[in-house]
């Protein structure tokens, strides 16, 4: 991951959004930004959609150009996004979206809500990922998604780990390119 520059040009999400994945793959190659195409692909229509680990919110640029009704982001450090919150709320705004920021860790209750797609991307580590899935799976109706699970090989095996104790979820897919994500599917 990688702090993309020059994003205050722009005051608009599409063109937000597009810099932004433009500038990431360009540096990380082309198929860093595909977690962003397996939520376009497994969103439902008027889906909500929740993210852990925001960073300056490209997955949750991506979740709001969607046919979303309600995006929800949590992260205990917002510092990268607060710039560029404005933009996200204007668009939310104009086309009827909820959007809702939550400075907390995943972990909190606070953090506890339901949602048809979750994009987890928050503390890379093994057994903060176990907690966050077992604490939230309940509240998914769909999928969940994890990012950087090739470039992270312990991540994986924190999914590897949920989906042996928690067989109402099953794997729908594992892109092992650039950093890699998983899809996993509740039954």
């Amino acid at each position: 991951m990688i702090k993309v520059k020059n994003l205050e040009n722009y005051q608009n999400l599409p063109d937000w959004y597009s810099e932004i994945r433009k500038q990431q793959c360009t540096k990380h190659g082309e198929d860093y930004c595909n977690q962003h195409d397996a939520v376009k692909k497994v969103l439902p229509p008027g889906g909500i959609y929740k993210e852990f680990g925001v960073a300056q919110g490209a997955s949750a640029a991506n979740a709001c150009l969607l046919d979303t009704k309600k995006i929800t982001i949590v992260d205990p450090e917002l510092k990268w996004f607060k710039p560029h919150e404005s933009i996200f709320r204007k668009w939310c705004d104009q086309h009827s979206k909820e959007f809702n920021v939550l400075n907390c860790s995943s972990l909190s209750s606070s953090a506890v809500s339901e949602c048809d797609v979750l994009l987890i991307d928050s503390l890379h580590k093994i057994d903060h990922l176990k907690k966050e899935l077992v604490m939230h799976q309940e509240t998914v109706n769909s999928h969940i998604v994890i990012h950087d699970t090739t470039h992270i090989p312990q991540l994986w095996l924190g999914v590897l780990w949920f989906l042996g104790k928690y067989t109402n979820w099953e794997l729908e897919e594992r892109d092992e390119k650039s950093v890699g994500y998983t899809l996993l599917r509740k039954k």
